[in-house]
């Protein structure tokens, strides 16, 4: 059995959903952070609650992702080997 079949489930007993960090997700999929980043920037359903780029101030975006519990589950379901 695989790490990825089983997440660790959120002790979340709220309705809320639960999401997830980036950093979290590098540890469950054990790839790094900005591989986390990549995959998940345009994700529907990914938060994105960084800063945007700014040319004419030479300032860099800085992402701050946050991935709710079922768009994990669906990544890893899509991206399982048959």
């Amino acid at each position: 059995m695989s790490s990825l079949e089983v997440l660790p489930v959120p002790l979340v007993s709220s309705p809320e959903p639960f999401f997830y960090t980036p950093a979290e997700v590098a540890q469950i999929l054990k790839i790094s952070t900005d591989s986390v980043l990549r995959k998940f920037a345009h994700v529907k359903g990914v938060i994105d609650v960084g800063t945007e780029e700014n040319l004419r101030k030479h300032i860099r975006r800085r992402r701050m992702l946050r991935i709710p519990h079922d768009v994990l589950q669906r990544f890893i379901q899509s991206s399982r080997v048959q």
